[in-house]
């Protein structure tokens, strides 16, 4: 289970207050982990380009820029990868840090950062409706492009029923899907799709 798919009713108390886990690295992983442990979610120390990505740097990075709601709307985000010199072979590193921070670092945003007391998935605000088509579908079932615009357009920030046929195009007949957008990336979205028992988490590029 996910911190992006779980979902409660109310968040624990911080462990401290926010300067305290910027200035602390090691009071920040520590509440960090206790949060995960509290409600039930798996934690770990990600890896992009050879090395362990450092969690209290990305996390300073985002909060210092108003936190990620605000990186996303005022297209921040290449700033903050930036900040990181991670080496030209890792060619999916923004991509990266945006899936593991929404994973790993949302819910602590919401709790350390912006004070909050009920939590969710992020907020649909940030997210802009697109017509392009998209070029590249990670982690989801692969689909012709014609159904690939479909569920592309389908998709919005609240979830919506589609229907998709393996191997085929666009059709309202075949299994259905339901998807929710998490999230809005330079090149397209972080999506979650239900297909029967299966939940598929991943991103839905946008062609140039």
């Amino acid at each position: 289970m996910s911190m992006a798919s779980a979902s409660y009713s109310q968040y624990p108390s911080p462990l401290a207050n926010y300067d305290e886990v910027v200035a602390d690295p090691q009071l920040f992983m520590s509440s960090l982990e206790k949060l995960h442990s509290v409600m039930g979610t798996k934690f770990m120390i990600p890896i992009i380009g050879g090395r362990n990505l450092d969690l209290h740097k990305l996390f300073v990075e985002v909060t210092s820029r108003g936190g990620i709601e605000e990186v996303i709307r005022e297209k921040r985000w290449k700033e903050v990868t930036s900040t990181f010199n991670f080496p030209s072979t890792a060619t999916n590193a923004s991509f990266q840090l945006r899936k593991y921070y929404y994973s790993l670092l949302h819910h602590y945003e919401c709790i350390y950062y912006l004070k909050m007391q009920d939590c969710g998935p992020p907020s649909t605000g940030v997210l802009e409706s697109s017509n392009t088509t998209p070029g590249l579908v990670h982690g989801l079932p692969k689909m012709p492009p014609a159904q690939a615009a479909s569920v592309a357009t389908t998709l919005q920030p609240r979830i919506n029923t589609i229907e998709f046929v393996p191997g085929g195009a666009a059709s309202s007949v075949g299994n259905s899907v339901i998807g929710v957008i998490d999230g809005k990336f330079d090149s397209g979205y972080l999506v979650t799709v239900k297909m029967g028992k299966d939940t598929l988490k991943g991103a839905l590029y946008q062609a140039p």
